[in-house]
């Protein structure tokens, strides 16, 4: 099924999770955004996003910090 948001759309609502996120974002937070999985496994294959911790993955523009690490695996433990 095709992603209702266009390209621009899908990564700039990426960004705007990841802003606060320390560029992380979650797959249940890029969902609630209108973004489907498929056109997450896209940017992974494109290398914009990285796998970090069971459903969290790292804008790659962002650097990997120890602090990052910590706050994905916080964001991997459901609430």
């Amino acid at each position: 099924m095709a992603n209702a948001l266009s390209t621009f759309q899908i990564d700039a609502a990426l960004r705007r999770l990841a802003r606060s996120q320390l560029g992380l974002v979650t797959i249940a937070q890029a969902e609630a955004a209108g973004i489907d999985r498929w056109a997450l496994e896209r940017r992974r294959e494109a290398g914009a996003l990285a796998p970090m911790f069971a459903e969290v993955m790292r804008l790659t523009v962002t650097p990997c910090t120890p602090e990052q690490q910590i706050l994905g695996a916080a964001l991997a433990v459901p609430e």
